[in-house]
């Protein structure tokens, strides 16, 4: 196993060589007990490790920096109380919901789909207070960021094509620029409460 893991400042941050590095070096860890208030995680993943990425972030860290990570087809995460299969380049259904200490996150730089409910997070005080998608997103699923607060703004850049139904629903969303290239965004935007 090619994994290195070191702490900066406020960062902690691990160097997966292989899917499930993560996975199994952390696999009893305490994150309720760390210092540091970000999670950066680089190299592939799979669906044990995003088990073990949840799992930090529902117990500690409020910042998430997957920005060098590779999202793999390898495995089963659970989100909402279900199983899904990984997909390639993608943040799967329910993924990162209900996830109250998320306030941000940094996104793998090759991401192509982000799906339904991916980031949903009703009954929370918080969740997600900004999105900067990367230029390789083609769509977001319905609810995907419903719930979340979005106080500090949502960027969408070019070669998105498609916004799901309510995907920024029952948010604080104060604007929001929905990029030319977006051929569907039926009801993207329905109970945005502050738009």
């Amino acid at each position: 196993m090619g994994i290195q893991a070191k702490a900066q400042e406020s960062t902690f941050v691990f160097e997966a060589t292989n899917a499930g590095d993560f996975a199994v070096a952390h696999s009893g860890t305490d994150f309720s007990t760390y210092e540091q208030t970000t999670l950066k995680v680089t190299g592939p993943l799979n669906g044990d490790d995003i088990n073990r990425i949840r799992n930090a972030v529902s117990t500690h860290f409020t910042e998430l920096d997957l920005g060098e990570a590779k999202i793999t087809s390898e495995g089963q995460y659970t989100g909402n109380n279900n199983t899904y299969e990984m997909q390639e380049d993608t943040i799967g259904q329910y993924m990162f919901s209900r996830l109250a200490n998320l306030n941000h996150i940094v996104f793998p730089a090759g991401l192509k789909c982000i799906g339904n409910y991916a980031f949903y997070c009703p009954s929370s005080p918080c969740c997600l207070l900004s999105v900067e998608l990367p230029a390789s997103v083609r769509s977001i699923g319905q609810m995907a960021f419903s719930y979340n607060r979005l106080t500090e703004g949502v960027t969408l850049n070019e070669g998105l094509e498609k916004i799901g139904s309510s995907a920024f629903a029952y948010s604080t969303l104060k604007s929001i620029e929905i990029p030319g290239s977006v051929t569907s965004a039926d009801g993207a935007l329905n109970s945005a409460s502050s738009l």
